[in-house]
């Protein structure tokens, strides 16, 4: 049986996206093949798919870490202030800028910057 001869259909439409049991179905098919010499290569060939296969597909959530965040210095009124703001993890992080725990933006985006274009009085 060539592999490409393997369908999904055989397996079931309740293992499907299950892929132990694929890999598990596939052993089992051709195990009784007549090439048997060629089983024990097939069977590290196959391992080495399904490493990768979990390795490349496995999501693992990974809390955010900053990277890079903005000091705090004075600005005077009417210059201009960016605050910057550089995370990883997974998924990537978003941000929503605050001052004193109220939101400066609408929404969570994946801008890693706020600017304020001329400060006043009120933004400090």
């Amino acid at each position: 049986m060539a592999l490409s001869s393997v369908k999904t259909a055989d397996i079931g439409d309740e293992s499907i996206g299950n892929i132990e049991y694929v890999f598990l179905y596939i052993v089992l098919k051709f195990r009784h093949q007549p090439n048997v010499h060629t089983f024990p290569m097939f069977i590290k060939l196959l391992c080495i798919v399904y490493t990768l296969f979990i390795t490349i597909f496995s999501e693992q959530l990974q809390p955010p870490i900053i990277l890079r965040e903005s000091s705090d210095d004075d600005v005077s009124i009417g210059s201009r202030k960016v605050f910057t703001c550089n995370a990883i993890g997974y998924p990537s992080p978003t941000y929503m800028w605050l001052r004193e725990w109220k939101n400066l933006t609408t929404t969570f985006s994946s801008s890693t910057y706020f600017e304020i274009t001329s400060a006043k009085n009120q933004d400090q």
